[in-house]
């Protein structure tokens, strides 16, 4: 019997099935879904001085984002994966954080945070969103920036830090971030996303074009 019966009947016995696509799985991610994933990369998104992508907004990756805001084994998941893009890199100097979701400063990447911050040896900062704003997928694209500005407020902020963020559609809310880090003291922001949306992309490459 090959080895891969030989899981699928073990999975079948002891009902391990992927959270993607429901396939036989000893794995919370079956190969199949997995492997659709793709490498993560970096890229040059103004104002910070590097971004980094783990992966694309669409097809199962999508699903796993989208589940990952209410499953705490998809973002475990997650955290898989920016571990391993993160490896080989370094971060001298740096903090964590992420984009907040309240007042507190809490957000339903802290998970992620938290295990960037343990593996990486990088202090967490904090801080807040200050203002209550729309969902930013159900505005047009010129009035994404208006919403989130001056929706978070910072406080000695550190000199370098490591912004993540899940999804980057518009980048309105990541440098309404950037601003108000860099207005509170911060003088190096990296930012890492989990996914690009296509149409982000599409955008970027069609300008990156022009201005060669």
């Amino acid at each position: 019997m090959g080895l891969k019966n030989f899981k699928n009947i073990f999975a079948l016995l002891f009902g391990g099935h992927c959270i993607l696509c429901d396939d036989l799985s000893l794995d919370y991610i079956c190969p199949n879904c997995s492997s659709s994933f793709g490498d993560g990369f970096e890229f040059f998104c103004p104002p910070f001085e590097k971004s980094f992508s783990i992966g694309m907004y669409k097809d199962r990756f999508k699903d796993l984002i989208i589940k990952a805001k209410s499953n705490s084994i998809a973002m475990e998941e997650i955290s898989k994966l920016v571990l391993k893009f993160l490896q080989d890199k370094r971060f001298d100097g740096f903090c964590v954080s992420c984009i907040p979701d309240d007042k507190f400063g809490h957000s339903h990447l802290d998970r992620v945070v938290k295990e960037v911050s343990d593996k990486k040896n990088l202090p967490i900062y904090r801080f807040q969103k200050i203002k209550e704003t729309k969902k930013q997928h159900l505005l047009y694209f010129n009035e994404r920036r208006l919403n989130v500005a001056n929706c978070f407020c910072a406080e000695s902020a550190p000199e370098k830090i490591l912004l993540i963020d899940d999804v980057i559609t518009s980048g309105a809310t990541s440098k309404s971030a950037y601003n108000e880090l860099v207005q509170s003291g911060s003088k190096t922001v990296y930012f890492l996303t989990f996914s690009i949306s296509p149409v982000f992309w599409e955008i970027y490459i069609r300008e990156s074009s022009v201005n060669k």
